[in-house]
């Protein structure tokens, strides 16, 4: 109670310094792992929120992590300030340990849609990018948008056959017959421009015809 009763009086008078260092304190006493927790948990909000103080916040989250290795809100916790920081490698590794522990699909391919995007726009790396899209595909093979996004990304690494074999998937499951039209004809150009196999190029062409 007396805990409880110091702890009121720090939080209304604004002392988050002291408040912060009595969670630790109550984190340190406490027994039960969902109370250290719990205690811990409130000190990393106080750091990250309240102080602004995003080193100690971090050890915090850390700390709550070491004892709850699936905590979620500790989780996104570290993911928002890595972000903030642009510290974007212990990002993807915050999306990496959320997405091991979620049991959701759409979850999942939203976390990986974040590790591809990081990859890509903060870092720069386009095979990691590519394969966190190939990811998705693994759990919902007709996700249009990666398969969009894996043949922006085939043609700027210039890996023409996985380019048609992306543009061709998305050949099969668009109903617009304009886009259709216009991938077979994206088709024919990699096999005429990149490829040089003119056969399969006319073949493509001929289909463009035909639809349109």
């Amino acid at each position: 109670p007396a805990m409880a009763a110091l702890g009121r009086l720090y939080q209304k008078d604004g002392r988050f310094d002291e408040l912060a260092e009595l969670y630790r304190i109550e984190a340190d006493q406490a027994e039960d792992v969902r109370q250290k927790v719990n205690k811990l948990y409130k000190m990393a909000e106080i750091y990250e929120v309240q102080l602004g103080k995003a080193d100690e916040a971090v050890a915090a989250y850390k700390k709550v992590l070491e004892l709850q290795t699936s905590y979620l809100p500790a989780l996104k916790a570290l993911g928002r300030i890595f972000g903030r920081l642009g510290r974007y490698p212990d990002l993807i590794e915050m999306y990496e340990r959320e997405l091991s522990i979620t049991e959701d699909k759409a979850q999942a391919v939203f976390l990986l849609d974040k590790i591809g995007w990081t990859h890509e726009e903060k870092l720069g790396d386009l095979e990691n990018a590519i394969k966190a899209y190939r990811r998705i595909l693994s759990i919902v093979p007709n996700h249009l948008p990666a398969i969009r996004t894996l043949a922006k990304m085939y043609a700027a690494a210039k890996r023409w056959n996985d380019l048609l074999d992306i543009s061709e998937l998305e050949i099969d499951l668009t109903k617009d017959q304009k886009q259709i039209v216009s991938l077979l004809h994206k088709v024919g150009e990699i096999f005429e421009e990149n490829l040089g196999d003119r056969a399969k190029a006319v073949e493509r062409y001929q289909k463009v015809l035909a639809l349109s």
